[in-house]
């Protein structure tokens, strides 16, 4: 079996997929598995042994044509239908595509033979984008910041390849790292200065401060690490810190180098970033900052004992407790009520979140996972959904119709009556968000559709608002007494 994964993500997201390749590699040992990253992140894939092939997208390459020598299209077509052409040669068994981007769409559809299997974004003969299954069709309507999702992005990968995780397959690149060596003392603690995105870590003044704080409480030596773009931001923390031991390796060799660093320490601080990622192959602890705006149930630390400490501005952001978590994740100490990882789904326990974020996590796991569905807590909720009901039997009316018409000129008056009422419906949404679940459910199951047949595809999207009408019968006033509370 030959397997071609897609990953055109960052750093990250590629360290995030290791776990499931290693697992895929675990559970199908014979499988030939190719892995497909842009060449800018390519270094994210060194160590990895589960793989057969690695191959890169080298996209400025492919646009240097247009972007450089100007006006030249045909002849970045020309790169493109080379490089798209030795992937067909391949024939792949198997497309797993872990990007869920119209590129990495394009690329499966190009790519892909009539007898391959694909998991994950495709895109139908008219180049619209769809989910080809239903994990697919679930990331595509609920991951995200702001969405209802509480699933890692670790193991939605492992559900698009169908494998099951187990702790071995959160492995480091072992081999590859035992030569390196630094000087790393026992107690130490290694601190991540940068991020993914510069409003998701601290500034050097606030480093500083739980530095001290980190020497405080015991902590013998801190280790920053980083890239090269952080060594003066690295200079300014070390400058302005002389009580504690500081091992400044910010923007010293290359990234694999990194895992010797997690190899050795015993806690890691960091905000959102590929080596909290790293550190969670390495089974490091990590401490991770989240500022407001990351969606850390989903990119959060996976290595046991974890924990998360959400901000919203760094003003409220204690270097005295931040050092005190710290310390004690190294002692092997965490509070009950912390943020923390769990060999689970969800990732985490003692999220703080509020009503209508756990209302609408429980739809959507009822939705997608056959969970219970949530009680309606407020009059505002059941009256959403009192309308949403009223606007999806109008929808079945429309379809209906559609569905019996031949007259084109007609169905175009219900195309736009039912445009209306989409439209109403988010409106609906942005009121009442606790019914965004059930409304992104409809338009992300409509995109797997594929006709131009006016019937055959009112058929099909009258299915769907069947499907959901049982939903909001659930929610009707005849079962007022089982689902909805005081």
């Amino acid at each position: 079996m030959k397997v071609l994964v897609i990953q055109l993500a960052r750093f990250g997201d590629i360290y995030q997929t290791w776990p499931c390749l290693n697992a895929l590699k675990r559970e199908r040992p014979e499988a030939e598995i190719h892995l497909l990253v842009r060449e800018t992140f390519k270094e994210a894939t060194e160590g990895l042994t589960s793989v057969s092939r690695v191959l890169s997208l080298n996209t400025q390459d492919l646009l240097a044509p247009v972007l450089v020598e100007k006006n030249q299209t045909e002849a970045s077509v020309e790169k493109a239908e080379k490089f798209l052409a030795t992937l067909r040669q391949e024939a792949y068994d198997v497309i797993v595509n872990l990007s869920y981007s119209r590129t990495s769409a394009f690329i499966v559809k190009a790519v892909k033979s009539n007898k391959a299997i694909c998991m994950g974004y495709d895109m139908h003969s008219s180049g619209a984008l769809f989910p080809a299954d239903d994990v697919a069709a679930y990331f595509m309507a609920n991951v995200g910041v702001g969405k209802a999702n509480r699933i890692h992005l670790t193991d939605l990968f492992a559900m698009q390849m169908g494998v099951n995780l187990n702790l071995e397959d959160f492995a480091a690149p072992t081999k590859f790292i035992e030569k390196t060596k630094f000087a790393i003392e026992r107690n130490s603690v290694a601190i991540h200065i940068g991020a993914s995105q510069s409003f998701k870590t601290l500034s050097p003044e606030k480093w500083s401060m739980i530095i001290r704080e980190l020497g405080v409480r015991g902590i013998e030596q801190v280790v920053l690490i980083g890239s090269k773009a952080e060594i003066l931001v690295s200079q300014k923390i070390t400058n302005s810190v002389s009580q504690v031991k500081v091992l400044n390796l910010v923007g010293q060799g290359a990234l694999l180098n990194v895992f010797a660093v997690l190899r050795d320490v015993q806690a890691l601080i960091c905000g959102d970033s590929a080596i909290m990622q790293m550190a969670s192959l390495c089974g490091v602890k990590t401490l991770n900052l989240s500022a407001e705006g990351v969606s850390y149930k989903e990119t959060g630390p996976r290595a046991p004992s974890s924990i998360v400490l959400p901000y919203k501005n760094q003003e409220e952001v204690s270097a005295a407790i931040v050092a005190r978590k710290c310390a004690a994740l190294v002692g092997g100490i965490v509070q009950a009520d912390e943020i923390q990882t769990v060999w689970s789904i969800p990732s985490y326990v003692n999220i703080s979140e509020t009503p209508s974020e756990k209302f609408r996590w429980e739809l959507v796991a009822a939705l997608y996972f056959e969970g219970a569905y949530p009680l309606i807590e407020n009059v505002n909720t059941y009256q959403a959904f009192a309308q949403f009901r009223a606007i999806n039997e109008m929808q079945i009316q429309q379809l209906n119709m559609i569905r019996q018409r031949k007259d084109l000129a007609q169905v175009e008056v219900n195309r736009n009556l039912l445009a209306k009422m989409d439209q109403t419906c988010e409106i609906l949404c942005q009121k009442a968000i606790e019914v965004q679940p059930l409304w992104d459910w409809i338009k992300i199951e409509r995109t797997r559709l594929d006709s131009h047949d006016h019937q055959v595809l009112a058929m099909g999207q009258l299915e769907i608002h069947k499907k959901i009408e049982k939903v909001l019968r659930l929610y009707s006033l005849e079962n007022e007494q089982e689902l909805v509370g005081g």
